[in-house]
């Protein structure tokens, strides 16, 4: 579905209940597996000339966020290597780039559960049959971290935000990170700038 540009102000057995349960909280365990960031997508200014620009600053918002500084840092380098290979010059003052670059996180916990319906059969020997007997539901709960990575790119004269990209999964926003999927990430987030143009 493509983006709206917005103008900005915004068992059958016991046995597989349990290797089911067992497999859902095996993945529960996986602190960031690739790719880094699941869920993806953009907004944008509609009435912003992104052919405009050749020049971008980075910066670092003074609000407090779930972002470890390390991960930060990385992810900062990381989006100004990549604009970079895109063919955008980075410049140290704010004041002479076209756009300003910055990262945000969010995080909050999920909680996930399934249930399933567990049935078994034993065999009557006097008769030589099987019998049904009705099972009891198994419930496994596992609990996650959603986070959110935001990338958001400003108007560096007017500071208003003109293009935001946004990148779901459920990790922890912490340093435990490798480097692949810090690429991985800021390369699928930035897939989209700049937007197409209309």
């Amino acid at each position: 579905m493509k983006p709206t540009p917005f103008k900005l102000t915004r068992f059958s057995s016991l046995i597989t209940g349990l290797l089911a349960g067992l497999a859902l909280l095996l993945s529960g365990c996986e602190s960031m597996p690739p790719p880094s960031v699941a869920n993806v997508g953009y907004e944008f200014d509609s009435n912003f000339n992104f052919e405009s620009v050749g020049t971008f600053a980075i910066v670092r918002p003074e609000s407090p966020s779930p972002i470890s500084p390390i991960l930060r840092k990385n992810i900062l380098n990381e989006t100004a290597n990549r604009l970079t290979r895109m063919g955008y010059t980075e410049v140290a003052k704010p004041a002479d780039a076209d756009i300003l670059v910055s990262v945000h996180g969010t995080s909050k916990q999920v909680v996930d559960s399934v249930t399933y319906s567990n049935v078994y059969y034993t065999r009557t020997y006097r008769r030589s049959s099987w019998i049904y007997f009705g099972g009891y539901p198994s419930t496994y709960i596992t609990t996650s971290e959603e986070g959110t990575l935001l990338i958001d790119i400003a108007d560096a004269k007017s500071k208003e935000l003109v293009w935001r990209g946004w990148g779901i999964r459920k990790f922890t926003l912490d340093t435990k990170v490798s480097t692949e999927q810090i690429q991985e990430s800021v390369k699928r987030l930035l897939l989209n700038f700049p937007p197409p143009s209309r």
